[in-house]
Formats: structure tokens, sequence, C-alpha cells
């Protein structure tokens, strides 16, 4: 019988340390949300009524909100048209028409979960749009990441600068693309890399490059390195697919500064088309556009007229323009 009595009480403090220790392992509720378990306990206290109603905390709104000082510096910087003083990229943009003369580049921030663990980055990029619009530019890079920012500490953490000639901006499947200017290489002429953002860093999906032997255009693709000796060869058309597949997503940032208002309407014809040629860069679908003012003035980014600017409003070359691919935008 005490042997009995004995090792009940062997049973109830094993039991006993077991659910102490599982106490502190976080389970998941079927939402996904890591809770504790001994939290998870309702403790009935006088000062405790009422919190099971309480709302979760606002990870993402407690960002914005340690963000807001230095996007407020920020912006009254570029106001200033000086942003030297600022930890921000040597490649942050501010002027506008650099691309050609009817080239609007909003320079601005965007706030976006890009891991999932419920806290915002901060990402500073420019938009290109049509000047007087809301469409994006002619070309193919309308717009552009210069700098990632992280909550670190509640401050903001700089995890991701563009230097030189390289290039960030998102694809349409959720990667930062990054292209490698000036590769310091007699042959290679272009590299990417497909990242995913994890906490504090890039880290590479795939990578592709091509380089120039002779006559000949040799592709390459690789899990982490591209431009290393045992990247894979491969022919033109995976090298489109593997382009296509991550895409390129045209984002808009909201502007430091907010663009002057259209002093007249205008409506714009754009059409989308492929130019396969080597020029260091990978996107190779290219946007051109005829733009009509309500005055029946305009302009013209087609290559048609080498000063863009034209005074018509021809019904039947709009008709042209639509047989030809080109499709109406707002």
């Amino acid at each position: 019988m005490k042997r009995k009595l004995v090792a009940a009480i062997m049973l109830c403090v094993v039991l006993s340390g077991c659910q102490s220790g599982l106490s502190s392992i976080d389970e998941k509720t079927d939402s996904g949300v890591s809770v504790d378990s001994e939290e998870s306990n309702i403790d009935v206290d006088s000062s405790d009524v009422g919190s099971e109603n309480a709302a979760p905390e606002d990870t993402a709104g407690n960002s914005a909100e340690a963000y807001d000082a230095f996007i407020s510096e920020i912006k009254a910087a570029v106001e200033k048209g000086d942003v030297s003083g600022l930890d921000v990229s040597e490649n942050t943009k501010i002027k506008a028409g650099e691309m050609d003369m009817d080239t609007d580049v909003r320079y601005g921030y965007l706030l976006k979960d890009l891991d999932g663990d419920g806290t915002d980055e901060l990402i500073l990029g420019s938009t290109s749009y049509i000047v007087d619009t809301n469409l994006q530019a002619r070309g193919r890079y309308n717009s552009l990441i210069y700098d990632i920012f992280t909550m670190k500490d509640g401050k903001p953490e700089h995890v991701v600068k563009c230097e030189g000639y390289d290039q960030y901006y998102f694809g349409t499947d959720g990667t930062i693309i990054k292209e490698v200017g000036d590769s310091n290489s007699d042959t290679t002429v272009a590299v990417a890399t497909f990242n995913n953002f994890n906490k504090d860093k890039l880290e590479v999906v795939e990578g592709i490059r091509y380089d120039l032997a002779g006559d000949d255009v040799i592709y390459y693709r690789s899990d982490s390195d591209p431009t290393a000796d045992n990247a894979e060869k491969i022919t033109y058309d995976k090298w489109k697919e593997i382009i296509d597949k991550h895409g390129y997503e045209f984002t808009e940032f909201t502007p430091f500064v907010e663009p002057a208002a259209p002093t007249k309407k205008a409506t714009v014809y754009v059409r989308t088309f492929e130019e396969d040629y080597l020029d260091s860069a990978i996107q190779y679908k290219w946007r051109e556009y005829k733009k009509y003012y309500d005055d029946h003035t305009g302009f013209d980014n087609t290559g048609n007229d080498p000063l863009g600017e034209f005074s018509s409003y021809d019904e039947e070359a709009i008709d042209d323009l639509i047989s030809n691919g080109f499709v109406e935008e707002q």
C-alpha cells in the first residue's frame, strides 16, 4: 500500500514538472498566431476584467508610428532639395524628367511587411509617370527601390542600400530583384538575382547571367551565385521564362512631395512590346505611347517625332494606333 502511495506521489510530481515545462513552449492556434500556453489560461482577477476582449497588439501600426519621425525628416529634406545629410542611398533620385522630356519622377516611400513577421519595413524608392498622369512612363524600369529599413529595438535600421550601378525593384511574385551593374568583366553583360527578404537581409532564390563569347551569347542560372563557375547553362527561352516567372511589378510609392495638379486633361494610348537586344539589362518588355491633350496638343513617345511634342488631334491617326496594338489608358 505504501509503495502504491509513493508511486502515485512521484507520478504527480513528474506530471507537474512536465506540465511546467510545456507551459513555456509557444503553441500555434488555428489562425497561425503564436500564443503562450500559460497566458492562454484565464486567471479571473478584478484587474483582468474585460481583458479577454482586448484588441491584439497592432505591430504593423506600431512600426508605422515608429517610422513617422524618419519619414518626416526625409520629407523635409526632399522639400529643401538636399538629402545629403540623411542615411539614404547615393542613388536616391529627387529630380524630375531624368528619363526623357515627358517623365515625372516621384521620390517616395512604402510601408510593407516583406517577410510576414507582422512588422512593416520602410522602402524608399521612386516611381516614374507620364507627365500630367498617374500612368507609368515609357521604357522598362519605372519603379525602383533605393533603400530598405526594418524595425530593430524600436528604431529604423538600414538593411538594404542600392549602390553604384545596381538596380533593385519588386517582382510580381513578391521577390526583390537585384540587377548588378558594372560586373567588371569583359564578357559578362548582365547579372541578376531574385531574392526573398528575411528579417534583415536578402536571400537569393535564383540568379541568372549572360556572357558574350565572341559572336555567341551564353546564358546561365543558379540557385545561389549566377557568376560561379558551376552555374548551369540554359537556353535563351529558359532565360526569358525565368524573367517572366518573377516578373516586374510597377510599384507606386507615396511621394514625399505631392506632384502639381495637371493643368489639362490627357488621353494616353500605350503599347507594350518586346525588344531583344543586349544592353546589360534583363527586362526586355518596353512601353511606348502617344498622349493627346484636350486642347489638341500632345506628346509622341513612339519615336516618330524627335522632339516628342506635336499639335494635332487626328482621329484617323488614333484609329491607326489602335489597329497597331495601342490601348487607351486612364
